[in-house]
């Protein structure tokens, strides 16, 4: 969750700060109460349950997976890793590997039977950008997929590789259950990379953390409208 640094001269416009960073004047009531929301914003927990993530965003709750599929998913796991290693994938840099996995992995998915399909909002309208990656229905269950693409030695990395963020169309909205197929790449000439193996993983139970960052764009630190600027030389 970010915060506009903009936010903070909306709600104190006339606020005027000593030297010694005391506040002139009395603060307002919605000063204080963001004040106060930002001091709770500090202490929340450092991992979240992603299902309760999921449904404070969505209203959706993140089904139990119980081996609902197990069989199919399997078949899609076996067809993926003889697709890419009969014909492996080429990119500039390894992260780009996963946008043509995901075309690998629908195929595979639509070569079984299920539909499967970028996810849209609420409004309808599906886009690649954001999580999920794809949505399928299979035996009548709906399922959120997330596809990732990790090099092969990098699984004890702590290097962040997995992102929601809060969307006013966010692509969930059913129950369902979350999965993230993790491929495993390896490279095998000059910017081209098979697989060395895949894994289904049941997102319900990860546990994410929440990054508190304040920001400003270039714009709201140094346009004229905003006022900052207190000196400047040509």
């Amino acid at each position: 969750m970010r915060i506009c640094f903009r936010l903070l001269t909306l709600v104190l416009p006339a606020c005027l700060i000593a030297p010694n960073g005391v506040v002139a004047e009395a603060p307002t009531s919605d000063r204080q109460v963001l004040i106060d929301w930002i001091q709770t914003w500090r202490q929340s927990p450092e991992r979240l349950p992603l299902e309760t993530v999921i449904e404070a965003l969505s209203g959706c709750r993140v089904l139990d997976w119980q081996g609902e599929e197990q069989q199919g998913l399997a078949e899609v796991a076996d067809a993926i890793l003889h697709e890419v290693r009969a014909a492996p994938l080429s990119a500039a840099r390894p992260n780009e590997i996963g946008n043509r996995l995901e075309e690998v992995v629908s195929a595979a998915i639509e070569e079984i039977g299920w539909q499967v399909g970028r996810p849209a909002g609420l409004s309808g309208r599906r886009r690649s950008a954001g999580y999920p990656d794809l949505e399928f229905t299979a035996g009548g269950r709906a399922f959120y997929l997330e596809v990732k693409a990790f090099s092969s030695g990098t699984e004890r990395s702590t290097q962040r590789t997995f992102y929601l963020s809060p969307s006013d169309d966010f692509k969930v909205t059913r129950d369902a259950f979350h999965l993230l197929l993790a491929c495993e790449i390896v490279p095998v000439g000059e910017d081209t990379y098979s697989l060395r193996s895949v894994k289904w993983l049941d997102l319900r139970n990860l546990e994410v953390r929440l990054k508190h960052e304040f920001n400003a764009s270039n714009r709201d630190l140094y346009s004229d409208e905003n006022g900052l600027v207190i000196l400047e030389k040509p």
